[in-house]
């Protein structure tokens, strides 16, 4: 999604990584997601890449290089993500 927002809605990288995140949560009514700071609910994923600039470029690739993930305040290391993130769903 990130690709296609930088590709064809020119979105700069900090943009598109904004309304991912912050601007999506905001579009839900949800205040107090979608950003890093103290008392926020934040989920972070944390891949491998040299720089931001691989994330968008990577497509669904992108989801191998995931080196963990934090879901409510709980680390997942890669070992035990699998490849639908099962995981990681609310249910």
């Amino acid at each position: 999604m990130m690709n296609f927002a930088m590709a064809f809605g020119k979105m700069t990288l900090e943009e598109a990584f904004k309304a991912a995140t912050r601007n999506a949560a905001l579009s839900l009514n949800r205040k107090n997601v979608g950003l890093l700071e103290e008392g926020a609910q934040s989920d972070l994923i944390c891949w491998n890449f040299s720089n931001l600039e691989q994330i968008p470029y990577y497509h669904y690739e992108s989801a191998q290089r995931i080196s963990y993930i934090i879901k409510k305040g709980k680390v997942f290391p890669r070992k035990k993500i699998n490849s639908k993130f099962e995981d990681f769903s609310e249910g």
